[in-house]
């Protein structure tokens, strides 16, 4: 099933892999491929918060190379919170504009998009301001777990020069995303 579901989305048929990889994981619910893959697709579909549980549900499964699992879980709350940013900077332009009726539209709308993002995430503000920085430091923490397993692998790791090197790359390139982030201020309504 595993092999039927990536065929599929590689043909970005993802509605029908993630119901093969449902299936798949309603026989073998303890499965790190199958468990990766679906939050794989589930971000391609900017499902984000379905994305971030699957991955947390792989990383249970102890697998022996995190690293990547804790990169790619990194990326995904810094696409989250791209996503939430975007949205709200989209709903106070909208809101400047607009007649009342659409200005309720534009509310409507918004609330259904994090609807869809936010399912099961318990932020008693969710219809109102987010709290995009309590995001961001999710996020910080998530690259900075990817930092160190990238950091121990340099440390322990007995592998070819090459595979070193492309880890110090990624600990270099995941530093900067760290500093970035630190310094971005996703609350800010209108940066000027």
């Amino acid at each position: 099933m595993l092999k039927s579901a990536q065929s599929l989305a590689s043909e970005d048929k993802l509605d029908e892999a993630l119901c093969r990889l449902e299936s798949a994981a309603s026989l073998t619910p303890d499965s790190f491929e199958i468990t990766y893959n679906m939050g794989i697709l589930y971000r391609k579909r900017q499902q984000y918060m379905a994305a971030l549980q699957a991955f947390e549900k792989a990383l249970a499964t102890n697998p022996s190379e995190p690293a990547d699992l804790y990169y790619t879980k990194a990326i995904t709350h810094h696409e989250l919170a791209d996503t939430l940013n975007k949205w709200s900077h989209e709903l106070a332009e909208a809101t400047q504009t607009e007649a009342p009726a659409q200005r309720q539209d534009s509310l409507d709308d918004f609330r259904t998009d994090m609807a869809k993002n936010l399912t099961d995430m318990a932020l008693p503000e969710a219809w109102g301001k987010l709290d995009a920085n309590a995001l961001k430091g999710e996020a910080v923490k998530q690259y900075q777990a990817a930092i160190k397993a990238y950091q121990d692998f340099l440390s322990s790791a007995s592998e070819l020069d090459k595979a070193r090197d492309d880890a110090h790359q990624q600990v270099l390139t995941l530093e900067e995303t760290v500093k970035t982030l630190s310094q971005t201020d996703l609350t800010q309504d209108n940066p000027s």
